[in-house]
């Protein structure tokens, strides 16, 4: 699957582990840039692929904060 779908998504291999499921999204999103001929969807799209995997990172540093 390329992206999410609200029916599949408590079957998917990502749930319950967001930041991968964040960084999936953000892979689909370069796919989806690498087909785009549209300079401001690329731009769009680009910026929500960053926004995803800062949202992820954070998340990652929040849970190994909280470990410690």
């Amino acid at each position: 699957m390329k992206f999410c779908d609200a029916v599949l998504c408590p079957s998917c291999p990502l749930a319950g582990n967001k930041p991968a499921c964040l960084r999936q999204k953000a892979e689909f999103c370069l796919w989806l840039i690498a087909r785009t001929s549209n300079r401001d969807l690329r731009a769009g799209v680009e910026q929500m692929r960053i926004a995803l995997l800062k949202e992820a990172e954070a998340l990652e540093n929040e849970k190994s904060y909280l470990v410690l």
